[in-house]
């Protein structure tokens, strides 16, 4: 059973209530209109998650406090890293 008592619980919850997002959408070809500028793509620094799985198949893979994230690196340094296992 899915652990939706934390805040990844909660938050998770929230995904599987929505429809999944395609590229069709409008927020995320506006994002990647800000990102693409007269032919050049802009650096930018994001989060960056690795899940064990598919999130898209099984959005509760981002539940339970992080237990199916093998690495998450913010501003360019590690704060959860399993992949060297």
């Amino acid at each position: 059973m899915a652990n939706t008592t934390g805040t990844m619980g909660k938050g998770s919850y929230h995904f599987r209530n929505l429809k999944l997002l395609d590229p069709r959408h409008d927020e995320i070809r506006g994002g990647y209109e800000v990102l693409v500028e007269a032919g050049k793509i802009k650096e930018v620094s994001l989060p960056l998650l690795l899940v064990d799985g598919n999130p898209l198949a099984d959005v509760t893979l981002l539940e339970s406090e992080g237990k199916h994230l093998a690495a998450i690196m913010k501003g360019g340094v590690f704060h959860k890293n399993r992949l060297g296992r």
